[in-house]
């Protein structure tokens, strides 16, 4: 007890702050598993600490080959490109200077 209230006053005079905690994964992704046509709007919730948010689009889950992948500040986006039909996966990741979420990913 002793020992950590110690080390707490020693690294608040030393001026050395916990390092911040990674953002959350975001949560609420649109489209979820129903059938889109055309090239659907990917939507998502804002999650707490992210800057930005990082976004892929593949036609296996594995993402081994991307169709559309883009870095924003936005909470949506749409792919320029037409995609092709059938079973698509994508998947959204929150972007901070403390380090990236885990994927959040949906099949279309």
């Amino acid at each position: 007890m002793l020992l950590a209230l110690l080390t707490g006053l020693v690294t608040s005079a030393l001026g050395v702050l916990p390092a911040a905690a990674a953002p959350s994964a975001p949560t609420g992704l649109s489209p979820n598993g129903s059938s889109v046509s055309g090239n659907p709007v990917l939507e998502w919730e804002h999650a707490t600490g992210a800057a930005s948010y990082t976004v892929e689009v593949a036609t296996s889950s594995s993402f081994d080959t991307l169709l559309y992948t883009v870095s924003t500040t936005n909470r949506r986006a749409t792919p320029h490109t037409q995609l092709p039909t059938g079973p698509l996966w994508w998947r959204v990741r929150s972007v901070a200077t403390s380090g990236t979420s885990a994927w959040s990913v949906r099949r279309r």
